[in-house]
């Protein structure tokens, strides 16, 4: 194969290979349209960073005012069956704001 043509097939599959990582990302959400459905579908070692970005994010409260007890208020809120639609934001405020 000559130079021309492997800097083509090279350039292609480069193109193809971003196309491809920018469509998967479209699908993701942002931290602040997450459902309590997609925090609990989560590996549960990224639920305190997912919440706490989402507590940052929203100036629901300080990032080190959250403390571990909250995180698992939160979790709790969130796996009952009536909050799965719900934002994590909304559960997060509500959470904070209640202890």
């Amino acid at each position: 194969m000559d130079l021309k043509k492997s800097l083509l097939l090279g350039t292609i599959i480069a193109a193809t290979s971003f196309i491809t990582v920018a469509a998967d990302s479209s699908k993701m959400k942002a931290p602040e349209d997450i459902t309590c459905a997609g925090l609990i579908d989560q590996d549960y070692s990224l639920v305190p960073v997912t919440i706490g970005y989402i507590v940052s994010a929203h100036n629901i409260t300080e990032i080190d005012a959250l403390e571990p007890v909250e995180i698992d208020d939160i979790v709790a809120e969130c796996q009952k069956a009536s909050n799965k639609n719900k934002k994590v934001s909304a559960v997060a405020k509500k959470e904070v704001k209640d202890d």
